[in-house]
């Protein structure tokens, strides 16, 4: 179940902080105050369990720079997991297309966004989790470019 993918746009202070290097296109509805609490915790324990610097950490969320140092790659794997953007190591697929599919309603561009996560899927290859979180992410925030989404394309 995608329980919190795809949940806040990157630029709304921190809860938008996750959503930076896979989802920033995409404007997601409103989070639940439960979402939010959840959210904040999952953001706090990878930041502990990472050690990601407070420098970095801003640079990732709100100048949505990809991840240089380990600390970083690792902070984004720690949260994509929490998210259940990944599973075992890879993109799960199934979890984002499902809640794409929540989150966009204009059918072409769900379209387009669901073939760029499979696309991404079928070929980021990095050694360890950590690097493949990174590369997965710059990968997706590639193809948004390519096929031209921006910011805002939800709606109906």
């Amino acid at each position: 179940m995608a329980r919190r993918i795809l949940t806040c746009p990157i630029l709304h202070l921190l809860l938008m902080v996750i959503s930076f290097a896979l989802f920033r296109h995409v404007e997601p509805k409103m989070l639940t105050d439960e979402q939010k609490e959840q959210l904040m915790s999952d953001i706090k324990e990878c930041m502990n369990e990472t050690g990601i610097t407070d420098d970095e950490f801003v640079a990732i969320a709100t100048r949505q720079e990809p991840p240089t140092s380990e600390q970083g790659k690792c902070f984004l794997n720690c949260a994509m997991e929490k998210m259940e953007i990944m599973a075992d190591g890879t993109l799960n697929v199934v979890a984002i297309q499902a809640s794409l599919e929540e989150q966009i309603e204009d059918k072409t561009k769900l379209e387009m966004t669901k073939t760029a996560v499979k696309e991404c899927s079928e070929t980021v290859k990095a050694e360890g989790k950590c690097e493949y979180a990174a590369a997965a992410s710059e990968c997706l925030v590639t193809k948004y470019k390519e096929i031209g989404l921006t910011e805002n394309f939800m709606g109906s």
